[in-house]
């Protein structure tokens, strides 16, 4: 969604406008529906249209220019064109969301989830050694987990120096079930 805003802001093409708003429709129609997912009819009619919409784009957008002779290397391409080939390439992946109800509309929580490594990396410069990374991971990952369950930063990470950690989880875990 984010590309098809930029690419709405920056070129103003309709198949880029049209696609953006087929998109949140069957995201709209997949959380009203009950079991997290469409039909398989609708499921057909929705990748017909989105088919259709591609098709469209491709004609609305300026031809690659050819390559010239006695450089090397790709030509370069705009971010439409990028786009536009990444949403055909990709129809079963981007549409994925409204067959299986596990698979969310975006990518949000995985992006989160590796932000605050990718912000360490930038801050710091890298990590020194794979076993400082790794540490580093099984240390965000406990502090994510424990967040997830209720539990403050700082209360996790004295009930981890206690080594009550283990411990904590599967009472939680035996709570719920």
């Amino acid at each position: 969604m984010r590309k098809l805003t930029f690419v709405v802001d920056s070129s103003n093409y309709r198949w880029a406008r049209l696609m953006r708003k087929v998109l949140r429709e069957v995201c709209h129609k997949v959380n009203k529906s009950e079991t997290g997912v469409l039909s398989e009819a609708e499921c057909r009619k929705i990748r017909k249209r989105y088919r259709t919409i591609l098709t469209q784009g491709a004609g609305e957008m300026p031809d690659v220019p050819a390559k010239p002779e006695g450089k090397r290397g790709r030509v370069a391409k705009s971010d439409a064109h990028n786009l536009h080939e990444r949403l055909l390439k990709h129809e079963d992946s981007v549409l994925r969301f409204m067959s299986e109800p596990d698979v969310s509309f975006t990518n949000n929580a995985g992006e989160q989830k590796i932000r605050m490594a990718k912000v360490k990396i930038k801050v710091s410069g890298c990590f020194r050694t794979d076993r400082y990374a790794h540490a580093w991971c099984r240390i965000s990952s406990y502090l994510s987990s424990m967040g997830a369950l209720g539990y403050n930063p700082l209360v996790a990470i004295q009930i981890a120096l206690a080594g009550n950690a283990a411990n904590m989880v599967k009472s939680h875990y035996a709570q719920d079930a």
